[in-house]
Order: C-alpha cells, then structure tokens, then sequence
C-alpha cells in the first residue's frame, strides 16, 4: 500500500483546498493510505469540507516552530510520495523533504495570480521562485489543458490533469424540488442568473451587472455569491437596481446553484474553475468569458452553455438574451454530462493514481 501525504495551505473553502477534498474522496483506500496536512490550523469543521473518507488530517495547533514542527510530523508519517498544493507546500517540500517523490500541482496563471495579490513585481519574483522549486519535483501536475499549455516549456516533467467535481453531490434538481428550494433558500421568482466568486478586478464582475442591467427584463435577477474589495463599489454602483442582489460569502453553494437558471462567469483568467464545473454538474449552462480555460471545459461539449468575448459588455448582453431563447432542458442535459464524463472528481482520482504508484 502506498503512503501519500498531501499538503495544503490550510484546511478552508478555497479552490485548490476543495479540488484536494474532491480527489481523497474518490481513492481507493485499499491501495493508498492518504493523510492529509494543513499548515495552518483551521476553525472550519470537517464535514463542512466535504471530506467523507476516513482519511489522515494533520495540522499544526500554532506556526511557531513551523518548519521544525513540519519535519518531524513529515519524518513520522514516512511517506511514500509528498503532494503538494501552492507556494509554502512547495518551499517547505522543497527545502526539507529532497529525498522523496514529491509531486506539485500548479492552480493557476502563477503570475497573474501572485501580481494580483502582491504587485507585478513581487509577483514576477513569487512566480519565478516557485517554477524553479517545483521544477525539482519528480513531476509537476496542470489543473487544465490551458496551464498545461502556458508551462510546457517552463517545467521539466508536466503532466495534465484535469480538476474534477462530486457529480453524485452537484445533481440537478426537478422543477418542483428547485421551486421548494427556492422558497428555502429566499431567491426571489424569475430568471435568476447566478455568479460565484470573489469580487476582485480578475473576476470582472461590473462587465456582467453592465450586461445585465442592460438586458432590462423585468422578472429576471441578478444574484452574486461572494464577497471580496470590490464589494462596497459594486452595492453603490447597482444600489437603484432591485433585481441585483449580493448575498455575500456563502458555505452552501450547492443550494445557490441548484435553485438558479443560468451561471455566468466573467473572469479575465482561470485555471479550471470549481464554480463552473459544480454548476455543470447541477445542471446548469453556463455563461462564460472566452478565456482559454473556459473554452476547454466547451471543448467537449459545446452546447451546454455559451461564451462570450472577454470584458465585452455588449457581447455578453447578446448571449444572455440569446440563451434565453434556447431549448434550457437540453443545455442542462449536456451541461450535466459534460460534468459527469469530463471533470469528475472519480476520473481525476484515477489520474493522480496513476502518478502516486
């Protein structure tokens, strides 16, 4: 039996958290023994995270002594490969844990995402840094066909593995169960269009509330789910709009996609967002930015949702009066099976295995 020890930033919520709970949901328990380290200590209770198997979940209580602490609960587990997820799991596999099979997963644009948060040149440094430990690893993963496209020439030994849903937890609803889900839940009666995100300058989300004011349908919503700087600017901006509404973070995402219409995303740059691949799997079509990330989750089956040109108001406001007119059972259909044949977290798991042995 193999020994894998995955390590994350923390156990949260985020994107790249939640592609991991997704994948040792669906291992085989009987071939690996999977534990799980978070570097910090989190307060979210585990069956909030969605980790159904009886798993290994290691954190440290305090970050004095970290990297001490780290190799000694390293030393003890003893694994057989290290998985790691993001800078610091990469830094710490990178400094103290040489002489293992060590395996990084790349989330996202490196510099897109780092210059974002810390400035370009920060930025520039962070992603450098962290191309140059990870090409160290016996093997780097892409999460998509778009980054595994950006760093072909950046990294020694890349592979490609698509991030993959729980389609047997995101199911669609029936017609009656969405209505009574509805009324649960508070969303209002209409069409909803539904955007999951941060609200950040990357997401775009002044190009979809521009879209949709300008569509001007009466009985339609516009609904986020998330929270993020832009937030307050964005309240101001829509304040005269009733129909634009902010719910802000929320855990119950399932329930928010399920009771809306259509999922819009206009994000200037992704790896291969959660968002969209759960709303798939509940079968809803998705709205999506033209972004190369986007367009391969279409790839596979183009009719479960319509693209857009990237921060194209007046583009955006044509696919969202468009999509209107389309046969909905039919792009729910296909959405649901882009899910369950493509980005399955049961065919990621079936990857990933295949590199652990």
């Amino acid at each position: 039996m193999k020994r894998v020890l995955i390590i994350i930033p923390r156990l949260d919520l985020s994107g790249p958290s939640k592609v991991v709970y997704n994948l040792v949901n669906q291992m085989n328990l009987n071939e690996f023994d999977i534990h799980l380290l978070a570097i910090k200590k989190s307060d979210t209770p585990k069956f909030k995270l969605g980790i159904t198997k009886s798993i290994n979940i290691h954190s440290l209580k305090d970050l004095r002594h970290v990297f001490l602490r780290i190799k000694k609960k390293v030393n003890l587990i003893n694994p057989d490969v290290i998985h790691t997820h993001g800078f610091s799991p990469d830094f710490l596999a990178f400094i103290f844990f040489r002489n293992y099979k060590k395996i990084s997963t790349i989330h996202g644009d490196l510099l897109q995402n780092y210059s974002d948060t810390y400035g370009r040149i920060i930025g520039f440094l962070l992603s450098k840094i962290q191309i140059k430990m990870t090409n160290s690893f016996n093997t780097q993963v892409a999460c998509s066909a778009t980054l595994a496209h950006l760093y072909k020439n950046k990294l020694t030994n890349l592979k490609h593995v698509d991030n993959g849903t729980e389609t047997e937890y995101f199911k669609p609803l029936s017609k009656h169960n969405k209505a009574e889900l509805r009324k649960k839940i508070d969303y209002p009666d209409g069409i909803i269009f539904v955007s999951i995100s941060s609200l950040i300058e990357r997401k775009d989300p002044l190009t979809i509330i521009k879209a949709f004011v300008k569509l001007s349908l009466s009985d339609s919503y516009l609904i986020f789910i998330g929270s993020g700087p832009l937030e307050l600017k964005l309240r101001d901006y829509t304040k005269r709009y009733k129909n634009i509404i902010f719910l802000g973070y929320s855990e119950n995402i399932k329930d928010y996609l399920c009771g809306a219409d259509f999922f819009v995303s206009a994000s200037q740059s992704e790896g291969l967002p959660n968002s969209v691949l759960e709303a798939q799997s509940c079968g809803i079509p998705t709205i999506l930015s033209n972004i190369p990330s986007h367009r391969h989750i279409f790839d596979f089956e183009e009719l479960s949702g319509l693209e857009f040109e990237v921060k194209n108001v007046d583009n955006l406001y044509q696919v969202m009066k468009n999509i209107l007119s389309m046969n909905y059972d039919k792009l729910s259909a296909n959405s649901r099976s882009n899910a369950v044949n493509r980005f399955s977290s049961s065919l990621m798991a079936e990857k990933y295995s295949a590199l652990y042995k």
